[in-house]
């Protein structure tokens, strides 16, 4: 709970998508730390070939929902890896275009302006 320990948590492909139904139900009923640490699990997991990138992508569904800052900073630092390694292939504009969509909810909903009664993490 809430990251508590050094260490990557696998789970099997139905605890994935129990997960992945779960955010795409409800986020809010997980902790916004524990959603960025699912996010950097899976990625890191992937980057190790011990899960497939299609279950990650899959996790990132319900970002177009996520208003809190920790997910995002998780799920934007991991995604670095996916553009670095589809900046050169043919793939790179769908990338493109589905995280605009992605964002584009939260981008517009949030926006630029801070408000003097924001909460630290939307600054």
């Amino acid at each position: 709970m809430q990251q508590y320990g050094f260490y990557r948590v696998n789970y099997d492909q139905r605890n994935w998508k129990a997960l992945i139904d779960q955010l795409n139900k409800n986020h809010s009923v997980i902790h916004m730390v524990n959603r960025a640490q699912i996010i950097n699990d899976a990625w890191e997991l992937v980057k190790a070939d011990m899960l497939d990138i299609g279950t990650a992508l899959d996790l990132l569904s319900y970002l177009i929902k996520e208003k809190d800052y920790i997910p995002w900073y998780a799920a934007v630092g991991e995604l670095e890896y996916v553009d670095d390694m589809l900046s050169y292939t043919a793939l790179y504009g769908q990338y493109q275009d589905y995280m605009r969509k992605s964002v584009n909810t939260t981008f517009n909903e949030i926006g630029m302006d801070i408000k003097e009664d924001d909460p630290l993490l939307t600054m």
